[in-house]
């Protein structure tokens, strides 16, 4: 669901560790970004998520110093601009708890496109709950798990309308 180094790097580093279920959630966002359609006009980060953020670039960063120098050339400035902060104020009212018609107004992106990043950071919690369960850090874990109760509701956890049960 997204880059295995980066997110292996902040979960071993620590940078969960100190953060609430909902900045987990909303810092997880920046991970899927890739793979997300992207956020033309984004507002500015919540002040809570900006420090966080600015680590999952380091961290970001120092990964692709190491991948070059292991001989994977990668460019330094599109890796980090891969890990997009459009997302993260999305991510972060939806765990607070915002309408989806309120959520909607936060950024310029598809009803579809917000579900589908949605639900794709949904799969990522998973994974990086069971990481965290293999490396034995057990409040993370917990964490990961709040995270995801927070965000698996209302229409984005919908069952299909197209699909007969």
């Amino acid at each position: 669901a997204c880059d295995e180094l980066v997110a292996s790097e902040l979960i071993l580093g620590g940078v969960f560790n100190e953060l609430t279920p909902q900045a987990v959630v909303a810092l997880c966002a920046c991970l899927v970004a890739e793979s997300s359609e992207k956020v033309k006009r984004a507002q500015p980060m919540h002040a809570d998520l900006a420090e966080p953020f600015a680590k999952v670039q380091a961290t970001a960063r120092a990964v692709c110093e190491v991948l070059n120098g292991c001989g994977i050339a990668t460019d330094p400035l599109e890796f980090v601009a891969s890990f997009d902060g459009g997302l993260v104020n999305v991510a972060y009212a939806w765990a607070n708890g915002v309408t989806f018609d309120a959520l909607t107004g936060l950024c310029d992106l598809f009803e579809g496109s917000i579900i589908r990043a949605i639900r794709r950071l949904s799969e990522l919690l998973d994974e990086l709950q069971s990481a965290a369960k293999a490396i034995g850090n057990e409040e993370l874990f917990q964490k990961l798990e709040a995270g995801a109760k927070l965000i698996r509701r209302d229409i984005c956890f919908a069952a299909s309308l197209y699909i007969e049960g």
